[in-house]
């Protein structure tokens, strides 16, 4: 068994290496182990996937699975992955992410569609006429459709 004044003796000469009195040291030593519990807590916490909830992944997977099954895990984004580790899910994450995606490409085809409506058509052969392809008519508006109607029915014979 360890002696009390040995055990004095050692935290004072570590106390006093530290510029401390035993007490502070004892005191610091306190607080360092509460804080370390403290950030341990939070860290389980955040943390989705700890022991409680056990099966979680294997249910979010199973999930995902089933909502995207022609979806290969090496072609999930990083970003993804990053999201479902901070908490959001896979399966969420990932719809997220693909409605993200959707959006963008169709903004960019609608822009698309609106420069390519607004260009002049290119002729397709040396007749003399110009053509529109399928995707300047499929972009414009009724309007336009209405307006180069005859050009249209030429152009659809050429496709």
């Amino acid at each position: 068994m360890i002696d009390r004044d040995y055990i004095f003796e050692l935290i004072s000469e570590m106390a006093e290496s530290d510029g401390l009195s035993p007490r502070d040291f004892i005191e610091n030593l306190y607080a360092e182990r509460n804080s370390n519990a403290i950030f341990e807590e939070e860290v389980n916490k955040n943390n989705r996937y700890n022991s409680f909830e056990n099966g979680a992944i294997e249910k979010d997977v199973a999930e995902f699975r089933r909502l995207f099954p022609d979806v290969k895990t090496e072609s999930i984004p990083e970003e993804v992955w990053n999201d479902a580790a901070n908490g959001a899910g896979l399966t969420a994450a990932y719809a997220l992410y693909s409605v993200g995606k959707a959006n963008l490409e169709d903004r960019a085809s609608n822009v698309n569609a609106f420069n390519g409506g607004r260009s002049a058509a290119s002729s397709a052969e040396n007749d003399g006429e110009e053509h529109l392809t399928e995707k300047q008519v499929s972009a414009m508006k009724s309007a336009d459709i209405k307006r180069n109607y005859k050009s249209i029915l030429k152009s659809m014979k050429k496709w």
